[in-house]
């Protein structure tokens, strides 16, 4: 089974492909439809918009990144 995704639009109750599909006509497909909106997708960014402001302190989270890289870094290579 070969699984792909392609942009689609959907008008007048149809699924209108953005590029070829390759099918052979009367194949059977399984669809799996994921919504893109905009405006929902905006509303959402607005509202969760400052949700962390000063939540976190960047440099104390650099230090950690750099510490625990530090301790778990990977071995020396064999000369």
């Amino acid at each position: 089974m070969v699984t792909r995704s392609v942009k689609a639009i959907f008008s007048e109750g149809v699924l209108i492909p953005q590029e070829s599909l390759d099918l052979e006509e009367g194949e059977n497909v399984i669809l799996s439809v994921v919504g893109q909106s905009v405006e929902r997708s905006l509303e959402a960014l607005r509202a969760s918009a400052g949700a962390w402001k000063g939540t976190n302190d960047p440099e104390a989270l650099k230090e950690s990144i750099y510490c625990s890289r530090s301790r778990n870094s990977r071995p020396q290579p064999r000369l």
